[in-house]
Parts: structure tokens; C-alpha cells; sequence
């Protein structure tokens, strides 16, 4: 009884695997550096939440932010900002819904970093939040 089937997938364990390798590649354009960068900005901004889950809320409200899904369109900027907020709000275990400012902050800066990963820093980061969660 050594293999693992899940009933509810209809992919084999190396192509479940396959589309996790796809997705980290989409998810950190830039790397594995990418990945750490975010990581340990999560780890400063929202550090009582377990990094697993933090890094799943982040990529969360991400992909609303990329509208990777093609579920809508935007015609101005806070149309996008008010959607990821409403997915933040959706994946935020209760007692840490007041984290979607820092999320949201860190998925703007995230949308403009270049290869050099140049993060704003966590003090900015939360400076941002503020403005975020006035505005919105």
C-alpha cells in the first residue's frame, strides 16, 4: 500500500508534480532568489503567520492581481486593488484579516520588481499598508 491515489484528481503523482514545478516557475518569474525574497519579507511583515499559509495567502491575492485567470477586467487601478482585497479577506485565517494591507503591499511591489529584486523594505512595505487601507 506503498502508492498514494487521490479519488478527486485525475493526475498521476508526476503530473501533479509537473504542475507544481509550472506554477512555482510562473509564480517567481525571477527564481528561486524570488521565492526567498518574498519569503522573507512575509516572515517580517506577518510573522504570526506560518510561512506555508502566508506564502499561499500572498500568491493568492497575486494571481486576482495578475488576473492570471482572465475572470475580469479593470479599467481603473483600485477596481484591482478592491478585488484582491475581497480574495485576501476570502483566504486570511479570521483572527489575521487585518494582515491584507501588509499582502497587498508586498504583491504591488512584487509587480514591478526586475530581476535584481530590489524589495522595497519592510518599513515601506508597511508604510504602503497604511496608505492601502485608508484608501480602501
Amino acid at each position: 500500500m506503498g502508492h498514494r491515489f487521490s479519488w478527486f484528481s485525475f493526475e498521476t503523482p508526476r503530473q501533479r508534480q509537473r504542475s507544481m514545478e509550472k506554477y512555482e516557475r510562473a509564480s517567481f518569474p525571477h527564481g528561486a532568489a524570488q521565492k526567498t525574497a518574498v519569503e522573507g519579507l512575509l516572515r517580517q511583515l506577518v510573522p504570526e503567520e506560518k510561512l506555508p499559509l502566508a506564502l499561499t495567502c500572498y500568491l493568492s491575492g497575486r494571481d486576482v492581481y495578475r488576473d492570471r485567470y482572465g475572470q475580469s477586467e479593470f479599467e481603473r487601478p483600485e477596481e484591482r486593488l478592491a478585488e484582491v482585497k475581497e480574495e485576501l479577506l476570502t483566504v486570511l485565517h479570521p483572527a489575521l484579516k487585518w494582515h491584507w494591507p501588509l499582502y497587498l503591499a508586498l504583491i504591488e511591489a512584487d509587480a514591478v520588481v526586475g530581476e535584481e529584486l530590489n524589495y522595497p523594505s519592510p518599513e515601506a512595505l508597511r508604510a504602503r499598508a497604511e496608505e492601502l487601507k485608508a484608501m480602501l
